[in-house]
C-alpha cells in the first residue's frame, strides 16, 4: 500500500491506529525512529521552514537515546516553535518507505491545538514558522508532509 510520494522518492506507506501504550518495544514498529507534531491554530497548520531541507514540513525529529514518541514530539515542537506542548492527541504509527535503500521507517505522530504562537527566534535548523491555511503559495511543502496534515 502507498499514500504519497515525495519528489526524494520517500513513500508514505501506511497510518497503522493503534494505541500510544501498544507502540513502545513492539517489534512490528521498529525502526521507531521520529516523532510529528500537526499543530492547528485558528483553522490554519503551523509549519517550520528547515534550512537545511529548504523546505516546508511538520515540526518533529529524531527520537534521543531513551525518550519515548512523546517525549520526543514535545522536546521537538519546542525546540523548533518555542512552544511547550502539555496536551498531545496520540494519531497513529507512521509507515515510510526512505530513499536511497527503501528502508523501512516508522514514526509516531500527534496532534496538538493552540490559540496562539509564542516568540519565535531562528535557531541553526529552523529559519521560520508560519501557519498556513493550505491555500496560500509559501513555497515547496513535502507531499508527505500535506498529506499528514488530513489525519487531523
Amino acid at each position: 500500500m502507498s499514500i504519497v510520494k515525495n519528489k526524494k522518492g520517500d513513500i508514505f506507506l501506511d497510518l497503522v491506529k493503534d494505541e500510544e501504550a501498544n507502540i513502545l518495544g513492539n517489534e512490528k514498529y521498529k525502526p521507531l525512529t521520529h516523532s510529528l507534531v500537526i499543530i492547528k491554530c485558528g483553522g490554519k497548520y503551523l509549519l517550520v521552514f528547515d534550512k537545511w531541507k529548504g523546505q516546508w514540513e511538520v515540526p518533529g525529529g529524531g527520537i534521543k537515546g531513551r525518550e519515548t514518541p512523546r517525549e520526543c514530539a514535545i522536546r521537538e515542537v519546542y525546540e523548533e516553535t518555542n512552544l511547550k506542548l502539555d496536551d498531545l492527541e496520540f494519531i497513529g504509527i507512521m509507515k515510510f518507505s526512505l530513499q536511497p535503500d527503501q528502508r523501512i521507517e516508522y514514526g509516531a505522530l500527534y496532534a496538538a491545538e493552540i490559540s496562539g504562537l509564542n516568540e519565535f527566534a531562528e535557531t541553526d535548523e529552523i529559519k521560520k514558522i508560519i501557519l498556513w491555511d493550505l491555500q496560500e503559495d509559501i513555497g515547496y511543502v513535502d507531499e508527505i508532509d500535506k498529506k499528514l496534515l488530513e489525519y487531523y
